[in-house]
């Protein structure tokens, strides 16, 4: 959708049939040779992109239909990009915005086809990742407004996580809404709190407290919002990356602010 990477490429190539990824690469490798993929501007560019020509496309889409191998396809396609994007989601909190969005940007068509089929199929383990990485996404290039399309669909399967990966989409659904509905957002965010804690992550449960600090003294909670920033704060390693540590000054500027204390 919109172009690829050659590692995904081959990955979704190699994916459930025990072809060796590198084996896929130099197939992949063979069609650019004989002009049925093509490459996208520079050639030696650290992840050169490749696009089908649309006829191409038109005619595999049209076997694998034929074969009844789309949907199993898409599925596959799904979990490449989930892999994809926990990755990413990762490296977001080290690298800066210009190479992140180098590298994501362009995979944004993927990405939604992907979080589509996650839904779709009832998959919270693959929306996690893949919701997290487009809100990121989103909020750099629109506002973050692109994405509350999925929220509704993506609540309906909270039921059906894991603790953790039902923590992480609440702390990203609560995301999606503290600027638009911030009483909606924190109840997101204190539901959230309660399946954090028992999974363990510690900087889950960090940036839940931190958008707790923050949308209560938005409220004008300013008591919870105190209590919530100085349990942020008693977890915070001092060593996790700077956009992280943020997240703490942050939600401190709101509650200052709620507490009128400017200093």
């Amino acid at each position: 959708h919109g172009g690829f990477a050659l590692e995904q490429a081959a990955q979704l190539a190699a994916d459930d049939h025990a072809i060796d990824p590198w084996a896929a690469a130099d197939a992949i490798g063979a069609l650019v040779d004989k002009s049925l993929v093509q490459i996208e501007g520079d050639r030696g560019a650290p992840r050169p992109r490749l696009r089908l020509l649309e006829s191409t496309r038109m005619f595999a889409m049209a076997q694998l239909t034929r074969s009844g191998e789309l949907e199993d396809m898409r599925r596959r396609h799904a979990r490449v990009y989930a892999q994809f994007a926990a990755r990413e989601a990762e490296l977001h909190w080290s690298q800066g915005d210009v190479t992140w969005l180098t590298t994501n940007e362009p995979e944004t068509l993927n990405l939604r086809e992907a979080l589509t089929v996650a839904v779709e199929t009832a998959r919270p383990d693959l929306v996690e990742p893949l919701f997290t990485t487009l809100h990121w996404l989103s909020i750099m290039l629109n506002g973050g407004i692109d994405v509350r399309r999925w929220a509704a669909p993506i609540e309906a399967l909270l039921p059906h996580a894991e603790p953790a990966h039902q923590a992480r989409l609440l702390l990203t659904l609560g995301g999606v809404f503290r600027n638009s509905a911030h009483l909606r957002a924190a109840a997101l965010f204190q539901q959230g709190l309660l399946v954090a804690g028992p999974c363990g992550d510690r900087r889950v449960f960090y940036r839940l407290m931190c958008a707790c600090a923050l949308t209560q003294a938005r409220a004008g909670a300013q008591d919870e919002a105190v209590a919530y920033l100085a349990q942020a704060t008693a977890v915070l390693d001092p060593a996790w990356p700077p956009r992280l540590l943020l997240l703490q000054a942050d939600a401190s500027a709101f509650v200052a602010l709620g507490g009128r204390d400017l200093n």
